[in-house]
């Protein structure tokens, strides 16, 4: 079985392959010992020979996923040779998955193995979405976070976000984090989506986990002069501290697999986002991480029930001093 995922979508496409990985390790190999990721822009003859053919290890079927390898330089001598792999009888023991982004342009006749790809019953394409099914995203996905938004509120994201599903992913979880059960407003999408908030919250993070303790605080003033609320600082750095931690224990998980594009899949976050997280685990233990993201959320109780000064507990946060449960 030949599975090709393709398109300028690939937020979507992403969420497919995990969901086919997701079902395969849930159906066929609960042990996980017969998944394979390749990548396609170094891809070895061999090396997906070795996945595709071997026999699998107390399951009926191996997993084989080959990314990106029509945007390498490789592409024009391999597809012949892969292609050929791929009909050989004892191929059948596998399932192998093509994930590939945007296609190549051009008028550019495709070669042997992507127009056998482009041509199987089981290519799926993930275009860019607009108008009336990128706004029904917008709300499945809100929901999906547990997040209910005021028609006008949803109405700013779409405009603020767009067709870019990575980041719009990544807004609503931070709005249901910040919003916490209620109805999310203007006012609400206003103050949270801005085009450098992560930006501003990497380097905190990063000065944090670095221990440049005058950095973060000078940062954190910034964040302060420029009006930026209290809650909205504890709900972007919590945000943040949550994907820490999930990176973390993913990383953990897998053998110490550092691919920035799995991370994304696996936790839905923009690839830019998975890649600059992934560059700040090492900052932090496993066990600081859960403390550190525990003590967000009692600041965040603390603020929401008047209890303590918003930067006091932010100062005593960034120096890694101890705050009281509220």
């Amino acid at each position: 079985m030949v599975i090709f995922l393709h398109g300028a979508d690939t937020f979507r496409s992403r969420q497919k392959l995990k969901q086919i990985k997701e079902r395969f390790r849930r159906e066929v190999d609960k042990s996980g010992y017969n998944t394979a990721t390749l990548d396609g822009r170094t891809l070895k003859v061999e090396h997906l020979e070795r996945d595709l053919i071997s026999a699998p290890f107390l399951a009926p079927k191996r997993l084989v996923v080959v990314e990106e390898m029509f945007n390498g330089k490789l592409a024009a001598t391999l597809e012949k040779p892969v292609l050929e792999l791929l009909q050989r009888p004892a191929a059948q023991n596998a399932i192998a998955v093509f994930w590939e982004g945007e296609l190549p342009g051009g008028k550019k006749k495709p070669g042997p193995l992507l127009t056998f790809l482009l041509g199987s019953d089981l290519a799926e394409a993930f275009p860019k979405l607009s108008g009336t099914p990128l706004g029904s995203w917008y709300k499945s996905q809100a929901k999906r976070h547990g997040l209910t938004l005021e028609p006008a509120a949803l109405e700013l994201l779409f405009g603020l976000v767009g067709d870019d599903l990575w980041r719009g992913d990544n807004e609503l979880q931070k709005l249901a984090a910040f919003c916490h059960g209620r109805t999310g407003t203007v006012s609400d999408v206003q103050t949270l989506v801005s085009s450098d908030a992560e930006e501003n919250i990497f380097a905190l993070t990063d000065a944090i986990g670095q221990r440049r303790t005058a950095d973060a605080l000078r940062l954190l003033d910034e964040q302060q002069r420029a009006g930026v609320a209290p809650l909205e600082l504890v709900a972007k750095i919590a945000w943040h501290f949550r994907n820490l931690l999930l990176a973390k224990t993913w990383v953990a998980d897998h053998g110490g697999r550092t691919n920035s594009w799995e991370l994304a899949g696996a936790l839905s976050l923009h690839p830019f986002v998975a890649k600059k997280t992934l560059g700040q685990i090492t900052n932090f233990t496993l066990s600081e991480l859960t403390a550190r993201y525990r003590q967000l959320l009692m600041i965040d109780r603390s603020l929401k029930t008047g209890r303590g000064d918003p930067s006091a507990l932010l100062t005593l946060f960034l120096a890694n001093t101890p705050v009281a449960a509220a």
